[in-house]
């Protein structure tokens, strides 16, 4: 599984990297993992994160909270799970991704405290289709293969026909 790791220095590290190809769906996931403990000081478990992402051509800028999986993940970390969709893998090419954590802390003066943690960017990379899969999907190839087969062969009758028109039934 593709993962991002959030260190407590805010990098966004690429752990594992696997290949997701354009235009997939529902097929792949990505996995954020972060420390719950920012630099053993702030809980992170209640925080809100939000992963923003710039699309590699036409570079539209995308948001999207994500919700935690795993609180427990691996005991000191919080596991994400975002599902490869269609928007994600829209385009080939290096989505830059960055994330956002939001924190409300009521003090004991009833005062509130609010946390705003930003990271540097990571990369998730969309591997691009080969060119023929871009305009004629997977599943037409079949068909399209015996639809090519019927006009040869209609091709070949129409040829026949007009020998036959033209010099009169084949001899035996």
């Amino acid at each position: 599984m593709y993962t991002l790791k959030i260190t407590d220095e805010n990098t966004v590290v690429t752990t594992v990297k696997e290949s997701i190809m354009e235009r997939s769906n529902a097929v792949d996931k990505i996995q954020i993992v972060t420390n719950k403990i920012y630099k053993e000081q702030i809980d992170m478990t209640d925080a809100t994160l939000y992963m923003k992402y710039t699309l590699p051509v036409t570079k539209k800028i995308k948001m999207t909270q994500l919700v935690a999986h795993d609180l427990n993940y691996e005991e000191n970390y919080i596991q994400y799970l975002i599902p490869v969709d269609a928007l994600i893998t829209a385009e080939p090419g290096d989505i830059e991704v960055t994330f956002t954590f939001y924190k409300l802390v009521k003090n004991g003066d009833d005062s509130t405290t609010s946390y705003v943690r930003k990271t540097q960017s990571g990369i998730i990379s969309i591997t691009p289709l080969v060119p023929f899969d871009k305009y004629i999907p997977d599943e037409m190839l079949d068909d399209l293969d015996k639809r090519i087969l019927k006009l040869d062969a209609r091709q070949k009758d129409i040829e026949a026909l007009k020998e036959e028109i033209y010099n009169g039934p084949a001899k035996e």
